[in-house]
């Protein structure tokens, strides 16, 4: 439960670095409350004005937690102040009961990740991702990023697409998943011999000058 009550705005004047989420995420996959609890305790929280949005959705006819976003209290001032570009990540199978945490980041004026936006989708699916951005612009607003960072998934995509003025958005996808996670998997394999040696630690090191070079002079340096 602390960890719930963390992302709800209990501690409202700590910023979220990013190994702050994956240690939250880390705590959600060992919580041992219930469904109804957690949104026994969000709806507590709004009453207090801790939590600013929310949304739960339940199946009327098995009563199951299909989805639940919710947002701290000071949401929308973050959103108008530094939405320009926001970071969306959707983390598989993130508590014991294998609901998937989704979260929205935005970056402040001291470079620190300020979450604004949370969900717990009991399927992956387009159109849960679709209710999670389209509940975007039913709290804040025509506040729409202009920039939207997400890892290469294809529902992800398909719900950007979906919003309100989705014209306007640029989709990217984040270098930490296409590089350090998909080239991880899908290249390393390949260069490392069957003695152990391995090219990888070289590789990496030039696609990293690679990515961020900001001249064709620095590319020249590999």
């Amino acid at each position: 439960m602390k960890a719930f009550q963390y992302l709800s705005g209990l501690f409202l004047e700590i910023h979220i670095p990013r190994e702050t989420i994956t240690n939250t995420i880390s705590k959600l996959r060992k919580c041992e409350d219930d469904a109804s609890s957690f949104v026994q305790f969000l709806q507590e929280r709004k009453s207090a004005s801790y939590v600013e949005y929310l949304n739960v959705g339940v199946d009327e006819e098995t009563c199951v937690l299909n989805s639940a976003v919710w947002s701290a209290k000071d949401s929308t001032h973050l959103v108008q102040r530094y939405g320009e570009i926001a970071f969306w990540d959707l983390t598989h199978n993130s508590t014991r009961y294998d609901y998937n945490l989704s979260s929205f980041t935005v970056i402040d004026s001291e470079g620190c990740s300020r979450a604004v936006r949370f969900s717990l989708c009991l399927f992956e699916t387009a159109e849960n991702c679709k209710i999670l951005v389209l509940s975007w612009h039913e709290a804040f607003g025509v506040h729409i990023p202009q920039v939207i960072y997400t890892d290469g998934d294809e529902a992800m995509y398909a719900a950007i697409v979906s919003m309100p003025y989705s014209d306007e958005i640029t989709h990217l996808i984040c270098t930490f998943h296409l590089f350090d996670m998909n080239m991880k998997k899908r290249v390393q394999p390949f260069l490392t011999s069957a003695n152990g040696t391995s090219s990888w630690p070289l590789f990496r090191k030039g696609i990293s000058i690679c990515r961020e070079a900001q001249s064709a002079t620095e590319l020249q340096r590999l």
